[in-house]
């Protein structure tokens, strides 16, 4: 298994999770990552911030692509 990435700040490394969903929800999430451009992880984790989770903004950023110097995807 390859070592899971570290978040941006050299904080603690990320760590894996699995879960079980129902088809129809994992088809609607696959769906809204390709129509937003995004990831699963950063849908999750914005998802996840908006039900009042503490999760730094930094974490929830597309990591596929380097942001410029002003916060904007390249």
């Amino acid at each position: 298994m390859a070592p899971a990435a570290p978040p941006p700040q050299g904080g603690p490394p990320d760590r894996k999770l699995t879960v079980l969903l129902p088809a129809d929800v994992l088809r609607q999430l696959r769906t809204r990552v390709a129509e937003d451009d995004t990831t699963m992880r950063a849908l999750v984790l914005d998802a996840l911030a908006r039900a009042g989770y503490r999760i730094d903004a930094a974490e929830i950023r597309d990591r596929r692509r380097p942001e410029s110097r002003d916060g904007e995807r390249r």
